[in-house]
């Protein structure tokens, strides 16, 4: 038998990795929470993002309907000018 194996008639050892985890542990939530407050930064940000779409989006909306509103005042007088020659 070599150094780096057990022997068959003992159990393995228990609390190595017991010990991993319980050292492990606090750097697993950290990683955690700094994850989670990435995702929550991430998710102010494109409720911004959003919201700023909003607001373009209702002004276009706004000027394309000045537009419109511009374009059938130009048509009625055309209109106007074609029924009633000078």
């Amino acid at each position: 038998m070599t150094n780096c194996e057990e022997p068959v008639d003992q159990p393995p050892q228990k609390g190595g990795g017991d010990q991993f985890f319980a050292q492990a542990t606090p750097g697993l939530l950290l990683a955690a929470v700094v994850g989670v407050a990435g995702l929550f930064l991430q998710v102010a940000r494109l409720e911004q993002n959003m919201t700023t779409l909003l607001q373009d989006v209702q002004e276009m909306k706004s000027d394309s309907k000045e537009r419109i509103t511009k374009l059938e005042e130009r048509v009625r007088e055309l209109e106007i000018k074609t029924i009633r020659p000078r």
